[in-house]
């Protein structure tokens, strides 16, 4: 379900992920169409405007890229190449991984495709679904995708 955005409460902690994208994706000046720091703005916007915290600032984005670093505080993490395959992407398993801790409520992403643009597009959604029946809320700019709840039935010979 698509959620509208409405304040959360204040426990609530949001990790971000960052892709920079290969050479490819230059705009005709010769940057980055969807620069890591474009991508931030947009996560903190998102962040901000549903009451999440996300601890993160420029500095610290612009400190981590330059030093290559995939991960920054335990809240934003940054990878470095193209999102097609999953293998490689040190910054995504790490995001992933801290996804699924308990303190972890909300993911944020620039946009689905930062899960990649994988040789089979389903496994975007596959992510995103593992992540939301997990009881998080995946946030792509003023897109809010609730949790999943999850309901096993344990004998469907008995439902009328």
């Amino acid at each position: 379900m698509i959620g509208t955005i409405e304040p959360c409460p204040a426990a609530s902690l949001g990790i971000g992920y960052v892709r920079v994208s290969s050479a490819r994706a230059k705009d005709g000046a010769g940057k980055q169409e969807h620069s890591p720091d474009k991508q931030l703005d947009s996560l903190l916007a998102s962040a901000k405007k549903i009451g999440v915290r996300l601890p993160i600032t420029r500095e610290m984005l612009a400190s981590a890229v330059d030093a290559g670093r995939h991960e920054v505080g335990g809240v934003l993490f940054i990878d470095f190449l193209s999102g097609t395959l999953d293998d490689g992407r040190e910054g995504f398993q790490k995001f992933l991984a801290r996804a699924a801790e308990s303190d972890v409520t909300h993911l944020f992403l620039w946009e689905a495709s930062r899960f990649g643009r994988l040789p089979d597009p389903s496994q975007t959604l596959v992510h995103e679904n593992q992540i939301r029946r997990a009881g998080k809320t995946v946030v792509y700019g003023d897109k809010i995708l609730s949790p999943i709840a999850t309901r096993f039935v344990t004998d469907v010979g008995d439902q009328a």
